[in-house]
């Protein structure tokens, strides 16, 4: 029998792992406006945001999660799983999002997607940014879709932020600020990784001490945030 958590395991496994959590008998019919919740949700309140969070996690758990590393065996299992359940595969897999990017990413081939509708594969090329809330937006969409076709939903991937977004929800902040996250990485270029964890540290030393200085991404957002 498939394992039931509320919150995605901490370490990934070696090999594929099923999930579910909650009872799938409610979920076609919480048909609440994702796309418009979710395009709404920067101008929300914190508490607004979190009751929006709330129940975009609560439409996610009602879905079947396949989860493990890459080359684990997932896709073969994957298959057999949808035809069992009926389901529709939606991918948790951030590489495989991307166009012309085949080698080393596991990636289904065509003839395997011809055998299960999949979702949010070969979906943005590889010169373009894709956030994780780009993510969690389509994906909450295609659970709407998917469910409104009678079918089940099954995740199958091993990104592990696009699985704790779906089922714990993601933090209430600004949007990117691209200009901003310009000039920031102009300034790390030019005054080096230590000058800018220091300037964390000044502003929010909580933060900078829970990061590398060599961690420019964390850190260029924690910038950006304050």
């Amino acid at each position: 029998m498939p394992q039931e958590f509320s919150h995605p395991p901490t370490n990934q496994p070696s090999t594929p792992s099923v999930s579910r959590s909650g009872n799938s008998s409610s979920a076609g019919s919480e048909t609440d406006n994702s796309q418009r919740a979710t395009a709404d949700s920067n101008t929300l309140s914190p508490a607004e945001s979190l009751q929006l969070n709330q129940r975009m996690c609560d439409k996610a758990a009602e879905c079947w999660f396949l989860t493990g590393a890459t080359a684990s065996g997932k896709t073969s299992i994957s298959i057999e799983m949808a035809r069992h359940l009926n389901a529709e595969i939606i991918s948790l897999d951030s590489m495989a999002i991307y166009r012309e990017m085949d080698i080393g990413t596991a990636k289904p081939t065509v003839q395997i997607r011809r055998q299960v509708p999949h979702h949010l594969i070969d979906i943005v090329d590889p010169d373009k940014m894709y956030s994780v809330n780009q993510y969690r937006d389509q994906a909450l969409k295609k659970i709407d879709e998917i469910r409104d076709r009678g079918h089940e939903v099954l995740f199958v991937g091993g990104t592990a932020l696009y699985l704790k977004t779906l089922l714990r929800g993601m933090f209430h902040g600004p949007p990117a600020d691209w200009e901003l996250r310009k000039e920031i990485e102009a300034e790390l270029a030019e005054m080096g990784s230590d000058f800018l964890h220091q300037r964390l540290a000044m502003v929010d030393p909580i933060s900078a001490d829970l990061l590398h200085p060599n961690d420019h991404r964390r850190i260029i957002r924690a910038l950006e945030v304050l």
